[in-house]
């Protein structure tokens, strides 16, 4: 047993997220290896946001526990010992993680995109090794569902720029493509100075348009699973979809504002999900 074993459990339970990933009452026995997953990407993913010299000790000191995993070398009081049970029990390669690390290690070298193209690169590096990883767990991973999964992981992390536009410019943050920027006729200072125009809500709703049509391209990835696994992922496309219509709803602004997926709204999400799991044969 780690000093906490149920720290990653918990780290799901009081992170706010717009996405209801993980509910343990339909996986529970895949429930200690998705947290154990969850909880080293929330890690790697907190460390860009740290001061650039703190946060690269930081992700060296990652990549260091890293390599211990995957050479069996935690102790039971280590941060990742739980991480490292996983890595043996499903035989996980460490390239999924590295991709990860990489990615950390690009935002604190690169603020600005010069087209889509290359965000979608960023998005194999951020993005896509999560749903790798969850298809090990899963028994599932092949070339076909690895596809449909980084459809589904490309459009969330899309989708995550467009909400998080406000708050990304506030560490000097643009995930906003320059050849978009161009394309309506936006300087790059109307977004880090929070500067709304019609303009802008035309580029949000490309985005948004643009991020719904990739994620939705993973759906069939739903269908092709079996049992509770379906739930998740499911849940993933809806989530974003969820968000995306927060989106319209506050006329594409993310400029402005965050839009927020509250308690009740991720409730029904999921209540509906069960019961459609459940009652309906053709679930998706």
């Amino acid at each position: 047993m780690s000093i906490d074993k149920h720290n990653n459990q918990r780290l799901i339970k009081t992170s706010y997220e717009n996405f209801p990933l993980w509910s343990s009452f339909y996986l529970r026995n895949l429930m200690p290896d998705l947290s154990s997953i969850y909880y080293f990407c929330r890690r790697v993913d907190d460390l860009s946001d740290l001061k650039k010299e703190h946060a690269l000790d930081e992700l060296r000191n990652l990549e260091i526990s890293l390599q211990d995993c995957f050479n069996g070398m935690c102790s039971e009081k280590d941060e990742f010992f739980d991480l490292m049970q996983t890595i043996i029990k499903f035989k996980l390669t460490i390239d999924d993680f590295q991709n990860l690390i990489k990615s950390n290690y690009q935002d604190l070298e690169i603020s600005r995109y010069d087209s889509f193209n290359d965000l979608l690169n960023y998005c194999k590096l951020s993005a896509n090794p999560v749903g790798s990883l969850v298809l090990k767990i899963f028994g599932d991973f092949n070339e076909k569902n690895l596809k449909l999964s980084d459809n589904i992981c490309t459009g969330l992390q899309l989708i995550n720029f467009i909400q998080d536009i406000n708050r990304d410019s506030k560490l000097g943050r643009i995930y906003m493509p320059i050849e978009d920027l161009n394309r309506f006729n936006i300087d790059e200072n109307d977004i880090l100075n929070n500067k709304s125009s019609v303009e802008m809500n035309e580029l949000v709703k490309m985005q948004c348009e643009r991020s719904h049509k990739i994620i939705n391209n993973g759906k069939s990835l739903v269908k092709i699973l079996n049992g509770p696994k379906k739930i998740p992922i499911s849940l993933f496309i809806q989530s974003g979809n969820l968000v995306l219509s927060k989106i319209k709803k506050i006329n594409y602004e993310t400029v402005l504002f965050r839009p927020k997926v509250n308690k009740i709204e991720k409730s029904i999400l999921v209540t509906r999900t069960l019961f459609k799991y459940l009652f309906y044969r053709n679930f998706i």
